[in-house]
C-alpha cells in the first residue's frame, strides 16, 4: 500500500516518555500509512483527549500509575466505540494478556521484541477486526431489508431508557405501528413489491421523526417507534404526522399504491410502571384498539385502555387453559325454514362461560385466540364438542347440518382441511351434514390462499358458507371463484328492514345473486316478525335470530329439535 495512501490516527498513551518516544519512531519509519500520533502521559491525560477528539486506534500501556489500559478501554468503549485498542506492556505476564483479550482488545503486545513490522500488522489487523466486529453489530441489531434497528435492539435502548428514569425526570413515548390490510398487497402484487413497499415505509418513517428517535421494524409489517424526552402534546402530534405522511401514494415502478397505518401510543413512565415489556404491551393494547375501531387512526393507552388492557391480561393468562378444559363450549343457534318454521340447520358458536365473570363475549377471546396462536386450539375443541353433540342431534333429526365457524387465519391455512379430515373420520359424520363458515372479510385479507384451501375442504363433500354477506368489497369476483353453497346476508342490513329503504335494496339484490348463482340463503339477526315477512316475501327461504331462537346448550337444544320435530 502506498504510504500517502492511507492516514490513521493514534492515541498513543503511556507514563514512560522513553517507550512514548520509541513507539512514535517505529510508528514514524512505517511504511504501509502516515500517522497521526497524538501522546498522553497519564490516565487523565489519555481521558480528556478521547473527550475531545476521535481516534481510530489506541495504543495504551498496561501499566499506567494507579491504573491499567483495561480501566481505559472502558473510557475508550464510552467516547470512541469504534476505536481499536492494543495494549503494550514491557512484562511477560501471560495472564494479562488473557485478561486483555478476554476484555475485548484488539491486540496485545510486548514492547521487548516490537518492531515496525509487527506494530504495523498488529494496527491493520486491529482496524480490520474493528471494522468487521462493527458489521457484524450491525447485522445483528438491525433489519437487513429496511436496515431499520431491529426488536433485539429496540428493546435494549428502550430498557436502558426505563433504568435512566430513578435518576431523571424525563418523559418518552412508544409508537406501535402496524401497516393496514398489508398481507392483501403481497398477494396482490407479490412479495418484491411488498419488500419495496416495507423499505419505502421505512424511509418515510425515519423522514418524519427526530435524529434522536429509534425506529424499528419489530417483524413482518409491525414497526415501533421510540420519541425520546417528548412532552404528550407532542407525542400526539408525531402519531397524527406518521398518519397523515402515510396515506401519500407510494410509487413503484409503474404501480401506485395508497396504503394506511393504525398507531398505538403509549407515554412513559406512567403509573409507576417502567418495566420495557409492560410498556410494549400497552403501545400494543393501544394498537389492537385503533384497528378494532376502524384503523387508519392512532390510539393512545389511557385509564380506560389501562383498565380493559389489565382484563385481558387476566384473559389472556386463562384463556388456554379454558380452551383444554372445555370451559370454552359451543352454543347452538337454530336456523329455521321461514315458511314452515322447520328447524334445517345449526349454528355452533363458542361461548365462554367464566366462573367469575359470566359470559365473555367471543369477540374478546377469539381475537385474544388469534393474537396468542390459540385459534386452531380452539377451532379443535369447538369442533370436537359440536361433532359429539351432534350424534344426539341427529338422532332427533337426521337431516340437520351442522355449521361451524372457522377464522381468517385457518381459512388460508392448509392445517383446517387435515382437522376436518380428522374431525370427520373421528366424529364418524357424514361430509354433508357439516358446513363451514368463513366471514368476506377472509377473502379480502387472504385471497389466493383461501380459495385453495376452501375449494379442497369442497372437495370433501363439505359445504361451505359465506358469513356477513354484502359487507365486503369484493363480493361479485369471489362468487365465481370460490366453492360457494351457501350465503348468509348480515343481521346489519335486516336490521334495516322498515327504516332503511337503501339497505332493503340491498337485500333484493343479495337474494337475487343467490338465485341467480343457486346458491342458499340464509338470512342473520332476523328480531321480527316483520322482518322476516319481508325475507320471505322477496325470496329468501332461511333465516335465524332471535325471533326464532336465541344460541342454546346442548341439553337445550336437544329439547328445542325434540319439540320442532312435532310441527307438521
Amino acid at each position: 500500500m502506498n504510504k500517502s495512501a492511507q492516514n490513521i490516527s493514534i492515541l498513543l498513551v503511556d507514563d514512560d516518555q522513553f517507550d512514548r518516544e520509541n513507539i512514535k519512531r517505529l510508528l514514524v519509519t512505517g511504511k504501509h500509512a502516515t500517522y497521526n500520533i497524538t501522546m498522553a502521559t497519564n490516565f487523565e491525560h489519555a481521558i480528556e483527549l478521547l473527550r475531545e477528539q476521535q481516534f481510530e486506534v489506541c495504543l495504551i500501556d498496561y501499566y499506567l500509575g494507579a491504573y491499567t489500559g483495561l480501566d481505559l478501554l472502558e473510557k475508550v468503549a464510552e467516547t470512541n466505540s469504534d476505536t481499536s485498542v492494543i495494549i503494550l506492556t514491557g512484562q511477560d505476564e501471560q495472564y494479562i494478556d488473557e485478561q486483555s483479550l478476554q476484555a475485548g482488545v484488539s491486540d496485545f503486545l510486548s514492547k521487548k521484541n516490537l518492531n515496525t513490522i509487527i506494530l504495523e500488522r498488529s494496527i491493520r489487523y486491529s482496524i480490520h477486526h474493528k471494522k468487521m466486529s462493527l458489521e457484524y453489530e450491525y447485522l445483528a441489531n438491525h433489519d437487513p431489508l429496511t436496515k431499520l434497528v431491529n426488536r433485539g435492539l429496540f428493546f435494549n435502548r428502550l430498557t436502558h431508557l426505563t433504568k435512566q428514569l430513578e435518576r431523571y425526570d424525563r418523559h418518552h413515548a412508544i409508537l406501535y405501528i402496524d401497516l393496514d390490510f398489508f398481507k392483501k398487497i403481497n398477494d396482490e402484487h407479490g412479495h418484491t413489491v411488498g419488500d419495496k413497499i416495507l423499505q419505502l415505509f421505512s424511509t418515510r418513517l425515519l423522514d418524519n421523526i427526530r435524529t434522536t428517535d429509534t425506529a424499528a421494524r419489530l417483524g413482518g409489517d409491525e414497526f415501533a417507534v421510540i420519541l425520546e424526552e417528548i412532552t404528550s402534546e407532542h407525542a400526539h402530534i408525531a402519531a397524527k404526522k406518521i398518519l397523515t405522511e402515510m396515506k401519500r401514494p407510494f410509487v413503484i415502478e409503474h404501480i401506485t399504491l395508497k396504503l394506511s397505518v393504525s398507531i398505538g401510543m403509549t407515554l412513559f413512565p406512567n403509573e409507576d410502571i417502567n418495566d420495557p415489556k409492560v410498556l410494549l404491551k400497552q403501545a400494543d393494547q393501544a394498537l389492537y384498539d385503533a384497528k378494532k375501531s376502524g384503523r387508519k387512526q392512532y390510539r393512545h393507552f389511557d385509564n380506560a385502555l389501562r383498565k380493559t388492557h389489565e382484563e385481558n391480561t387476566l384473559l389472556e393468562t386463562e384463556l388456554e387453559k379454558a380452551i383444554k378444559e372445555q370451559h370454552i363450549s359451543p352454543y347452538f343457534q337454530a336456523q329455521y325454514c321461514l315458511a314452515s318454521n322447520k328447524i334445517i340447520g345449526l349454528e355452533a358458536l363458542a361461548r365462554w362461560h367464566h366462573p367469575k365473570k359470566g359470559f365473555i363475549s367471543p369477540e374478546k377471546f377469539i381475537a385474544y385466540a388469534e393474537k396468542l396462536s390459540l385459534i386452531s386450539l380452539l377451532t379443535e375443541s369447538i369442533m370436537k364438542q359440536s361433532g359429539a353433540a351432534s350424534l344426539s342431534f341427529f338422532e332427533i333429526n337426521p337431516d340437520l347440518k351442522i355449521s361451524i365457524n372457522i377464522s381468517g387465519s385457518e381459512c388460508s391455512n392448509p392445517h383446517i382441511l387435515h382437522l376436518t379430515e380428522h374431525f370427520i373420520s373421528e366424529q364418524n359424520i357424514r361430509p354433508e351434514q357439516i358446513e363451514l363458515e368463513v366471514t368476506e372479510s377472509v377473502l379480502i385479507e387472504h385471497p389466493e390462499s383461501s380459495i385453495e384451501v376452501l375449494k379442497s375442504l369442497h372437495n370433501l363433500g363439505i359445504s361451505i358458507a359465506i358469513d356477513d354477506f354484502g359487507t365486503g368489497y369484493s363480493s361479485l369476483s369471489y362468487l365465481t371463484k370460490l366453492p360457494i353453497d351457501t350465503l348468509k346476508i348480515d343481521m346489519s342490513f335486516v336490521q334495516g328492514i322498515g327504516m332503511n329503504p337503501q339497505q332493503e335494496t340491498v337485500i333484493q339484490v343479495i337474494i337475487d345473486l343467490a338465485k341467480r348463482f343457486s346458491l342458499k340463503l340464509i338470512a342473520e339477526g332476523i328480531e321480527t316478525p316483520s322482518q322476516a315477512a319481508f325475507l320471505q316475501l322477496n325470496g329468501c327461504d332461511y333465516g335465524q335470530g332471535y325471533l326464532y331462537s336465541k344460541p342454546c346448550s346442548f341439553e337445550d337444544t336437544k329439547i328445542l329439535l325434540a319439540q320442532n320435530i312435532q310441527i307438521k
